[in-house]
């Protein structure tokens, strides 16, 4: 576990049932409250650290997950903050229990998922450009004056015709 709360990738938390910050790691302190210490994070809640929407529905994921003891595992969420840039991540978040099975808290651990969200959104932005670009020529290929056909190569097939073609 001291691994786990040393390593700078780990973003680990652990908290009360009021969702006040038990512990966190180190990886957590550098991605989400940089510059704190984790004293200065102990006792605090996401309302002390995340933008109001964000932390009213982290609010809310803990709640469920004390009131129905049941894990919220890899929910993406967008972390938004009041003073740097958002960040996507990947959360689960599991009831803490005590030695006689008894919620007394939550802890999870969030992955940073932003490089693949950018590239997700990258590759649609480029599906988009390209079926704009296909709608572009097929609009030029159907409507063109001059009667045109497109043929398999291979097999000399026609596999299209413009206007043109089906009109002369």
């Amino acid at each position: 576990m001291r691994s786990l709360l040393a390593d700078p990738e780990e973003r680990v938390f652990v908290k009360d049932r009021d969702s006040r910050f038990l512990l966190v790691s180190a990886g957590w302190l550098a991605s989400f409250a940089p510059g704190c210490s984790l004293e200065e994070v102990i006792g605090k809640t996401d309302f002390d650290i995340f933008s109001r929407p964000h932390a009213v529905a982290k609010l809310e994921d803990e709640q469920r997950v004390l009131v129905t003891g049941q894990p919220m595992l890899a929910k993406v969420e967008r972390e938004t903050f009041p003073d740097r840039a958002d960040a996507w991540v990947s959360t689960s978040k599991l009831p803490l229990l005590d030695e006689h099975g008894k919620i007394i808290g939550t802890w999870g651990i969030s992955h940073d998922i932003t490089a693949q969200i950018d590239a997700e959104k990258a590759l649609a932005a480029s599906y988009e450009q390209l079926r704009s670009r296909e709608r572009q020529h097929r609009m030029l290929f159907e409507h063109n004056p001059q009667p045109m056909l497109v043929y398999e190569r291979a097999t000399l097939q026609i596999v299209a015709v413009n206007k043109s073609l089906v009109g002369s």
